[in-house]
């Protein structure tokens, strides 16, 4: 709705700041503190953007690198949020970049830390294991240096059951069991870091590519008829044996391990 004159938008949105216009700047403030307005009895916690430093998903102003804008729709982003509900936490980044990232260290160093109270990254690793222990002191630290009280969340991380040729780690050998002792080697380490205070999986079913071109094949869940692969298992029993003792039973778990 707010594109400016000579740009092509997708009718979807995907890509286009808020910042382009100054109408399209002034309706974003008006919809962000609308939605949080209304859902504040509800949603406590509201993550501003997704991989910002992806071309794809924010495009910039002329003459501003990402990082400016990015910062610039997070700082009004956050007046709005919290003049809406006070008590609200914003997570802020969502970005792609790998642990060790200069331009990730240089979001704080730009003062990050001073809109956010939550730092999300997506990391997308063939070996989950490859975070170690050094890289993650550094890749803390160095944030930590200029947001010491940043808490750090996984907002992503995930891989394919299939090889459809596109999306992360596409490049490697796939197939459902691969995928299911992937799952449980990421979220078994993210759990074991002190430092992450939440960790996810992505996806819970299989969709298709917002170009309509392919399917991605990520979730828990196969396209088409919805079933469990084995990961749905994977992704229960962890869940069971971190849960301290908070989750529900589920009446249609089947209990017999399938071998991977």
């Amino acid at each position: 709705l707010y594109a400016p004159e000579g740009m092509k938008a997708r009718a979807d949105g995907i890509g286009l700041s808020p910042l382009m216009t100054e109408e399209g700047t002034a309706a974003w403030r008006r919809y962000v503190r609308a939605i949080v307005t209304r859902f504040k009895d509800r949603v406590k916690v509201w993550e501003v953007w997704n991989e910002p430093e992806c071309g794809i998903f924010f495009k910039v102003r002329p003459g501003k690198t990402w990082r400016q804008d990015y910062l610039e729709l997070l700082k009004i982003t956050a007046e709005e949020i919290r003049a809406a509900d006070p008590s609200a936490r914003i997570a802020a980044g969502a970005t792609a970049g790998t642990p060790g990232d200069d331009q990730i260290a240089g979001l704080f160093e730009d003062g990050l830390g001073a809109y956010a109270d939550i730092y999300t990254f997506h990391a997308y690793s063939a070996r989950p294991e490859d975070f170690t222990r050094t890289c993650q002191d550094a890749f803390y630290g160095t944030i930590r240096r200029d947001a010491p009280k940043i808490e750090f969340w996984r907002g992503e991380a995930g891989l394919s059951s299939k090889n459809s040729g596109r999306g992360a780690l596409s490049n490697i050998p796939l197939s459902e069991a691969t995928r299911a002792r992937w799952m449980s080697r990421h979220l078994v380490r993210d759990l074991a870091d002190p430092e992450i205070s939440m960790t996810s999986y992505f996806h819970l079913f299989d969709f298709d590519h917002y170009t309509h071109e392919v399917t991605y094949h990520y979730g828990v869940l196969r396209d088409k008829d919805y079933s469990r692969k084995p990961s749905f298992a994977v992704l229960q029993r962890i869940k069971r044996l971190f849960d301290d003792g908070n989750a529900k039973p589920d009446r249609l778990m089947n209990m017999t391990m399938t071998p991977l």
